[in-house]
């Protein structure tokens, strides 16, 4: 197995052999803490798993990892579409927009 692949995809890929299985899975959107120093860190995802009588419990298929204290979640939805931080359109009429934003842990 080369392991190869967007975070985002295998993501999608992991809930679908959780759902194959009868569990549920959501898609989430976040970055991941301690990611090395960078200028901008750019955003990661990742799936969560509802596991009877445990609840719902995070795992990163792109890192090989159980979510923990590392990653920031922001946005979570039944799919990858619903699972997005932010949306919205923008119609120019000249003008110039930039959205920003900072994390800090």
């Amino acid at each position: 197995m080369e392991r190869q692949g967007a975070c985002r995809d295998l993501a999608v890929l992991f809930m679908a052999a959780c759902r194959c299985q009868g569990l549920p899975a959501r898609f989430v959107s976040g970055y991941q803490a301690d990611a090395p120093l960078e200028e901008a860190h750019q955003l990661h995802a990742w799936a969560e798993v509802y596991l009877p009588g445990a609840g719902w419990r995070g795992y990163d298929p792109a890192q090989g990892l159980t979510v923990a204290e590392r990653h920031v979640a922001l946005a979570a939805g039944p799919t990858y579409e619903l699972g997005r931080p932010t949306e919205g359109t923008f119609r120019c009429t000249g003008a110039l927009s930039t959205l920003k934003a900072q994390i800090s842990t």
